[in-house]
């Protein structure tokens, strides 16, 4: 089902598309995913962070997942909404109105309405559909770093913040309020507003 709030009205129709058979591969427990079907997806996704968004996706129930042995700790996670995301708003220290939560995602628009538009459904639980990040993780210091761009054909990146819009891309911030946020705010100010407790507080003056 095509749910219209999912879909940016300057980007596609909200209809259903079809799924690439190949497009993630991934199975999704307690719940039903054939491929012959077309599906519902959506443009905005949460804020995972600044680190890497590779998925550890296990083939396991919510009731197992409090035994389960995760591949990365609770703690690898720097932003807001991550597998089994617990964050309290005391633990957003960098400032709830300075910390992404949900925002637009980066597409190329020859996938627009293509059946690699769909890699998972929405919120079915496969990265690119569900999460943003800058590639960079500041305590590692590792990943490329990317900043949020403007929807490009022929560009495949995957995981990024951008919209279809010129002039910026939306973000709703962890407070509720929404911000229009400019490209050229460069990757690091992108990259410390997507963490919520590494001590990177920005003004509004460098938004």
């Amino acid at each position: 089902m095509a749910v219209g709030a999912f879909y940016c009205p300057s980007r596609r129709e909200a209809i259903a598309y079809p799924r690439n058979a190949n497009g993630g591969g991934y199975s999704f427990l307690n719940s039903v995913h054939p491929d012959d079907r077309l599906w519902g997806v959506n443009d905005y996704v949460g804020s995972l962070g600044s680190t890497d968004c590779g998925n550890d996706r296990s083939d396991i129930t919510y009731d197992n997942s409090e035994t389960h042995t995760w591949p990365r700790p609770y703690s690898f996670w720097l932003g807001v909404i991550f597998e089994r995301s617990e964050v309290r708003i005391k633990q957003v220290t960098d400032g709830t109105s300075h910390t992404y939560l949900i925002g637009e995602r980066y597409l190329d628009p020859d996938l627009y309405t293509s059946d690699f538009a769909v890699r998972s459904p929405h919120w079915g639980g496969h990265d690119t559909g569900n999460v943003a990040c800058t590639d960079y993780d500041p305590i590692r210091k590792t990943g490329r770093g990317f900043p949020p761009t403007q929807d490009q054909p022929g560009n495949r990146r995957v995981c990024a913040s951008g919209s279809a819009h010129s002039g910026g891309f939306h973000m709703a911030m962890r407070d509720g309020s929404v911000r229009s946020i400019n490209y050229e705010l460069g990757w690091r100010v992108h990259q410390s507003l997507s963490t919520r407790a590494q001590s990177e507080v920005i003004d509004d003056a460098e938004l």
